[in-house]
């Protein structure tokens, strides 16, 4: 299944020339590697013969290394794409190579640096920097993958990756497990995998990352930091001009369409509300009108103190 998938996904970059300026395919040792120019680098030649003529300080190697860099002919970057048949495993990373300038000791330097990705064995991992100890400030630490795989990826280079080793056709929001995304339909599905219980219909109209924020929110009310950026970006009252907002005006209506927001939620998956009836009140705190959000929140609350079903 890996190597399918693999060999999809080299497929479908190479066949994409605005993903890369170069392409590189190397197969030796049970190793099949693929390195792909980053679309930006224009190659290193004129800086080698740069610093190999002049040298690696002075003035005028600082002007005309500079212009070079302005170019894109000072640094090159590359992703490299490796399946080891022997471990049936995949791996992604980003490598540069090229010249940087140290200003202490005013000179450039000759630069190789590569960085992990991803890793996919028994397990899927992506690496970032572990900030808990000090003196591994600047080293990566493999996690388990969570939600679109980026990493140092431009978009479309991250968009094919993660369709491709998930085998989905859409683009993952909520950041849980990779486990629970392969192959599934749509991310609700995926949230459904996640959350063990089957997702009410009239929920849809959120994306993966504020359901998993609503669920969340049952245990923890203050994980629902999603939903209230929702509120601003969506909300009438929030699109408006016409009204000058204060800040506590602003704060106090945010505040108060969250908890309605979490209310519903809570009476729709409890099913003390109908979807109909969830869809009736969630048009009405929608409105730019304070009159049908202050309805909508009496109508809550008596579904919330009503004890039947």
């Amino acid at each position: 299944m890996k190597k399918e998938r693999f060999d999809k996904l080299v497929t479908l970059i190479a066949a994409n020339p605005l993903l890369y300026s170069t392409h590189k395919v190397t197969i030796k040792d049970g190793l099949e590697i693929h390195t792909f120019g980053d679309p930006s680098s224009k190659g290193l030649d004129e800086a080698k013969a740069l610093f190999k003529e002049k040298g690696y300080h002075g003035p005028e190697v600082y002007v005309e290394a500079n212009k070079l860099n302005n170019q894109g002919k000072l640094i090159s970057d590359y992703y490299t794409f490796l399946y080891n048949t022997e471990k049936d495993k995949i791996s992604i990373s980003y490598f540069r190579v090229g010249y940087s300038y140290a200003d202490r000791k005013e000179r450039f330097y000759p630069i190789k640096k590569s960085i992990p990705i991803l890793a996919w064995t028994k397990h899927m991992y992506s690496f970032r920097r572990d900030l808990i100890r000090r003196d591994l400030k600047n080293k990566l630490s493999p996690r388990i993958q969570l939600g679109e795989m980026k990493g140092l990826m431009i978009n479309e280079m991250s968009r094919l990756v993660t369709n491709t080793l998930y085998n989905i056709d859409y683009t993952p929001t909520a950041w849980i497990s990779y486990r629970y995304f392969m192959n599934t339909a749509n991310e609700y599905e995926a949230i459904e995998r996640y959350t063990g219980s089957k997702l009410p219909e009239a929920l849809k109209h959120y994306s993966g990352a504020i359901l998993l924020a609503l669920y969340k929110s049952l245990k923890d009310f203050t994980k629902l930091e999603p939903l209230l950026s929702h509120i601003y970006n969506t909300h009438p009252k929030y699109q408006s001009n016409v009204i000058p907002w204060d800040a506590d005006e602003y704060q106090g209506l945010s505040n108060r369409l969250t908890c309605m927001h979490y209310d519903m939620f809570v009476l729709l998956i409890c099913n003390k509300i109908t979807d109909e009836e969830y869809k009736s009140i969630l048009t009405m705190s929608n409105s730019a009108d304070i009159d049908d959000i202050t309805v909508a929140q009496e109508i809550i609350k008596f579904k919330l103190e009503d004890g039947s079903n």
